[in-house]
C-alpha cells in the first residue's frame, strides 16, 4: 500500500485510503513543506534541551 495514508476511526479498526495521490502537485508541496517545516522545530527544540 505504497503512497497510502491510513485513517483511523473510533468505531473500526484501521481502514487504508489512497489520498495523498488524489492531492494535486502543488498541495502535495505544501504539505511537504509544512511537514519538514515542523520536523526542523522539533530538531531545534531537542537541541535546545
Amino acid at each position: 500500500m505504497s503512497g497510502q495514508l491510513a485513517l483511523a476511526t473510533n468505531e473500526r479498526a484501521t481502514a487504508a485510503a489512497a489520498v495523498w495521490e488524489t492531492l494535486p502537485a502543488a498541495v502535495q508541496q505544501q504539505v511537504t513543506l509544512a511537514l519538514a517545516r515542523l520536523l526542523a522545530q522539533l530538531v531545534e527544540g531537542e537541541r535546545d534541551e
